[in-house]
């Protein structure tokens, strides 16, 4: 997973709300904005799609789809801390 271009939104895209998590966000130059979903909520489709393609038999996805939905759950936690 090629994620060293997430950080950055891409000039003069404008904002959207992910359809998954909610998160305002804006495109970062990916296919994530075609799909409405912030940078977090596509990669974890695809790591959920691969898995249900191909399997995953080493529990390797699982690991990582945890993981970023972790990530997911901590930045609704700080959003919700500021309201």
């Amino acid at each position: 997973m090629d994620t060293k271009n997430n950080a950055r939104f891409a000039r003069g895209s404008g904002c959207y709300t992910c359809r998954i998590c909610k998160h305002l966000t804006r495109s970062t130059g990916g296919d994530e904005a075609g799909c409405l979903l912030c940078g977090l909520c596509f990669d974890i489709c695809g790591l959920e799609n691969q898995a249900s393609d191909h399997g995953d038999p080493d529990g390797k996805l699982a690991a990582e789809i945890s993981t970023l939905k972790a990530l997911v759950d901590a930045r609704a936690a700080k959003k919700e801390a500021k309201s």
